[in-house]
């Protein structure tokens, strides 16, 4: 679950690589970044070499491994729809029996954030999440969208405070847990609150 392979083509080179990233949407920027490294003439090597030494920057779908098989997804850096929707696959390919995700409000949406809140709500009962902790005032869109399409537990919570009595329920074994929300939540505070909550790996 830490890394994706894909067939990489370009003009110069064509060849199976290891991305260490989560997320089909990564192939995007590494695409990108084999076109630049070629236009500069770098050799195929050098640029799965490259690849290769990828690191995500830090609460950027980063993977905190837990003891009895729980794995916390640090996604806080920020969010918007997409990369919320992209978020919750990455969750949803995770081979744990028990999916959760605890998601804060996306800012600066403007008069369509009741909408785009809710899809991503949509969203999680689409790729069969199985526990949804909703915080921030916007996040309400979100937990209605999730009941809406059959989220099995659905917690709201106005705040950070609230969420943080509630997350001792979401912890089980074999699990992955998803964190994001836009920077200004700081939702890194919930992800060291789950650190406290699980057992050393």
């Amino acid at each position: 679950m830490s890394h994706i392979h894909c067939h990489l083509t370009t003009p110069a080179m064509d060849r199976e690589v290891k991305i260490p990233a989560l997320g089909e949407h990564m192939i995007y920027p590494t695409l990108i970044a084999a076109a630049v490294g070629e236009h500069f003439g770098l050799t195929a090597c050098e640029i799965e070499k490259g690849i290769s030494r990828f690191v995500p920057t830090r609460m950027r779908m980063n993977l905190v491994q837990r003891g009895e098989n729980i794995t916390i997804l640090d996604d806080t850096y920020n969010a918007n729809p997409q990369s919320m929707r992209a978020a919750i696959r990455v969750l949803s390919d995770s081979h744990s029996s028990y999916k959760a995700a605890v998601l804060g409000d996306m800012f600066e949406l403007g008069p369509y954030s009741p909408a785009l809140h809710t899809e991503v709500g949509e969203c999680l009962g689409k790729q069969n999440i199985h526990c949804l902790v909703a915080v921030g005032d916007e996040a309400k869109h979100i937990a209605q969208g999730a009941r809406a399409t059959g989220v099995p537990q659905v917690y709201y919570c106005r705040d950070k405070a609230e969420a943080r009595a509630v997350l001792p329920e979401i912890v089980k074994p074999d699990s992955t847990i998803l964190v994001k929300a836009s920077r200004g939540m700081k939702m890194e505070e919930l992800v060291a609150r789950l650190v406290e909550l699980t057992p050393e790996g």
